[in-house]
């Protein structure tokens, strides 16, 4: 029996590493009592952890709707002071539907782990964490979930246990529902852009150079550490950057200046030119931050998702390519690179191209980006992640004007921000200057990656806004413009970047003629390219989580027209680009 307990705990380390920890712990104070009303756990003074009858508190605990669950709610055990509460829960889950126990206390969970945890842990989807020093496992994991997998949160709450440390349950139950709804969050914008992303790698694919005659410097790969040690600025669009003129006069030749593609109208406005710029968005809108700039001297960090009017319509110095990537430490210990779909694809016509991580705006790829070139420190400026003055940015940007060509007599610039500012999600946060000033939900999602990021980047990171939001972690200086001026002259040791060219790619060629060949044969055609599947994600999502609705015939239905409409978007996309020349 001892000997069959531990080859079942073997196996479940084995698919389930990280329960390894609890080995470390001493066991020694928790011990079982088997009753006719089931197994109660009891405490080094004799105390139950439980009712006295777990087997009926059990089944109250158990949600009210668990008749109705359809296997892809995340259930989540919060306590185990009750055995039976966990073996309730798990006879009613579906095949692989993920469960979650939690406890505050990681000695009773190593105390139980080789004996009663063993059924529940060994059936897959099921998962323990305890004590505060596994949070960031918990973290982890649910990190690793498919976004497509999960409908919501259901909990099972053991009382007595809950009340014994509270701020640990709130924590996980907070943590976890952040998690799952930013990761919905992450799918509807992927079921929005997904589409768009692939179509604009396909097409920026042609300004990458061959394998056989690769260009290294058109990828950002190349640029890593170019700039060890040397001052990086972030220059964003907020409010408060037209008053921080005489701070970027003061950096201009001290630092390696990068500007959002936002902020480099107003900069330029301001006589100040930046040494780079990069861009991120893959929205048409893009083009307008660069119509009527001058960026000859200026080099563009463009992530390969960008719109391809940008490269039709500008002509900067130079341009280096960059993809968008996750590395996540999946629960089971492996190690994964999330990158955009059609990433591949491009690698495999150019080589590696190099990644940033990036938490959503172009500021966030602008800071990964001066980390990865080795800025140190990196400087912050127009970052305000606020309404400063009740603006929304700064003058002189695309936005304002546009809003310029508004204005009349019962319209203001004043009354066109604050329109604005009444359709968002208000918050109210922090101001450099003292007391609070106004956010938003979205402003202050930025905010917190920055304040997540700061630590773990390795670098001094010095926020120079005058106004504005708080960054926490990043540091504040007495007197700014003494430090920039205190600063050694800049040395120019990155390498030059390569002007914009096009390649004519056969494997280019070969995607768009198996485009045309098996228009009525898509199913080969995803087939032989896997990647152009998340076109149909949408569609697939919907099928999976409407499956018995839908039935058999209207779910193939759904699936033939899904594939249908996109052949017929990729043709349209691609045919101005790559048509090969007559």
């Amino acid at each position: 029996m001892e000997r069959n307990r531990e080859q079942s705990l073997q196996s479940i380390l084995k698919r389930k590493p990280y329960l390894q920890i609890f080995s470390t712990a001493n066991p020694g104070r928790f011990r079982l009592e088997n009753t006719e009303y089931g197994q109660i756990i009891l405490d080094e003074r004799g105390r139950a952890l439980s009712s006295s009858r777990p087997r009926e508190e059990a089944k109250r605990l158990v949600p009210a709707d668990v008749s109705r669950w359809t296997g892809r709610e995340i259930i989540l055990i919060q306590g185990i002071g009750n055995l039976e509460l966990l073996s309730q829960v798990s006879s009613a889950l579906k095949p692989d539907q993920i469960c979650i126990a939690v406890d505050h206390r990681f000695d009773l969970a190593s105390a139980l782990i080789a004996g009663p945890l063993l059924e529940f842990l060994d059936r897959p989807g099921s998962h323990l964490f305890a004590g505060s020093g596994m949070l960031e496992y918990l973290r982890v994991y649910l990190e690793s979930i498919p976004a497509e997998r999960f409908r919501g949160v259901r909990r099972a709450m053991h009382a007595p246990s809950v009340r014994l440390e509270p701020w640990f349950y709130q924590e996980i139950e907070k943590q976890t529902r952040n998690i799952l709804r930013a990761k919905m969050s992450d799918l509807l914008t992927r079921f929005e852009f997904e589409k768009t992303w692939l179509k604009h790698i396909l097409i920026n694919s042609r300004h990458l150079s061959p394998v056989a005659e690769v260009n290294e410097r058109e990828g950002i790969l190349a640029w890593k550490d170019s700039l060890r040690g040397q001052p990086g600025m972030l220059v964003a669009a907020g409010p408060s950057l037209r008053r921080s003129k005489h701070l970027l006069e003061a950096a201009h030749n001290k630092a390696f200046v990068l500007a959002c593609d936002t902020s480099v109208k107003a900069m330029l406005g301001l006589g100040i030119r930046p040494h780079a710029l990069c861009t991120l968005d893959a929205q048409k809108h893009t083009l307008f931050h660069f119509l009527g700039a001058d960026l000859k001297d200026t080099i563009l960090f463009a992530d390969v998702v960008a719109n391809p009017l940008v490269f039709r319509n500008t002509t900067p110095g130079g341009v280096v390519f960059s993809t968008t990537a996750k590395y996540n430490t999946h629960h089971d210990g492996t190690f994964g690179r999330e990158a955009t779909p059609g990433t591949e694809y491009a690698e495999d016509l150019h080589g590696p191209i190099g990644d940033l991580q990036s938490g959503g705006s172009v500021a966030t790829t602008g800071f990964e980006l001066l980390r990865f070139l080795g800025c140190d420190p990196i400087l912050l400026i127009g970052l305000d992640m606020a309404y400063t003055g009740g603006e929304i940015h700064s003058t002189g940007t695309h936005h304002n004007e546009k809003w310029l060509t508004l204005l009349k007599r019962t319209t203001s610039l004043e009354s066109i921000n604050q329109a604005v500012f009444r359709k968002r999600e208000i918050r109210r946060v922090p101001a450099v200057e003292g007391g609070l000033t106004s956010s938003d939900y979205v402003l202050d999602l930025y905010r917190s990656w920055f304040e997540d990021s700061i630590p773990k980047s390795g670098v001094r990171v010095i926020h120079l806004n005058p106004e504005g939001a708080v960054v926490e972690n990043a540091e504040r200086l007495t007197d700014p413009l003494q430090y920039l001026h205190s600063l050694p002259d800049l040395e120019k040791t990155y390498p030059g970047a390569s002007p914009l060219q096009t390649y004519v790619h056969p494997g280019n060629l070969t995607l768009y003629g198996d485009l045309l060949r098996l228009a009525d044969s898509p199913s080969e055609f995803f087939l032989k390219y896997p990647f152009t599947r998340v076109l149909l994600r949408r569609s697939e999502v919907y099928q999976a989580r409407n499956r018995e609705k839908l039935g058999h015939e209207r779910s193939e239905k759904l699936r033939i027209k899904a594939e249908a409409d996109a052949i017929s978007f990729l043709k349209r996309a691609l045919k101005p680009y790559f048509r090969p020349e007559r």
